[in-house]
């Protein structure tokens, strides 16, 4: 508060005073205002502070929390980080002001791989199971099934997938492609990164084994 009087004006100053009112937050303007992300990926944002009239009170990103629907998350003032694509809305709050922003995750990549199980003398194993699992966590993403001719195609997130496969058919073992029996670690990487990928799957069917019996006498 700043007072002040000067008697020499005409008329008189008496008594002035002048008093500053800090200003008080009262609402957020948060940046980017609309984002678009790939799927799983985040965004980072910052806060600005404005008081009731407008006027900018700087970056206020430090004392903002920022939340977002969910499956979306926040961590710090980074949200997204979700393969659920669609429109979410992002809040950022200090104390009784707030300020929202949109974010659009976009859907997944998708590429196609395809294939065909075949035995031995490249006879379709119809009717085939082809599971899916993802190439670094051992999960589970799906099935496929051979047709008539022994083909089969499913459709993939952009990824690294191995294929574990069950012929259903007498005389050959289920194993991973490309791999050892049931080591998963030896099975053939297949890369969906960039674009879709085939697998020409050759099962070998093992020897049948038969019995040669008789008996060896001398001549008594």
């Amino acid at each position: 508060t700043l007072s002040t009087s000067d008697p020499a004006q005409t008329p008189a100053l008496r008594d002035v005073t002048l008093t500053y009112v800090a200003p008080v937050l009262d609402h957020l303007v948060l940046s980017p205002a609309t984002a678009t992300i790939a799927n799983g990926a985040s965004q980072a944002y910052s806060a600005t502070g404005f008081d009731v009239h407008g006027n900018s009170l700087g970056d206020v990103t430090a004392g903002t929390t920022f939340s977002t629907d969910l499956p979306a998350t926040c961590t710090g003032a980074s949200c997204g980080a979700t393969t659920t694509a669609g429109t979410y809305t992002v809040t950022g709050s200090d104390g009784t002001a707030s300020g929202t922003a949109s974010l659009v995750v976009s859907p997944p990549v998708i590429h196609t791989l395809s294939g065909s199980v075949t035995g031995t003398n490249g006879t379709p194993l119809v009717g085939a199971h082809v599971a899916v699992f993802e190439a670094d966590t051992f999960a589970w993403v799906t099935d496929a099934v051979a047709g008539t001719d022994g083909s089969f195609s499913v459709a993939l997130p952009a990824g690294s997938y191995k294929l574990y496969v069950e012929p259903h058919t007498t005389g050959y073992p289920d194993l991973f492609y490309g791999g050892t029996g049931t080591d998963f670690a030896s099975a053939t990487t297949l890369d969906l990164t960039a674009g879709n990928a085939t697998a020409a799957i050759i099962l070998v069917s093992p020897p049948v084994i038969h019995t040669l019996s008789g008996s060896v006498t001398g001549t008594n």
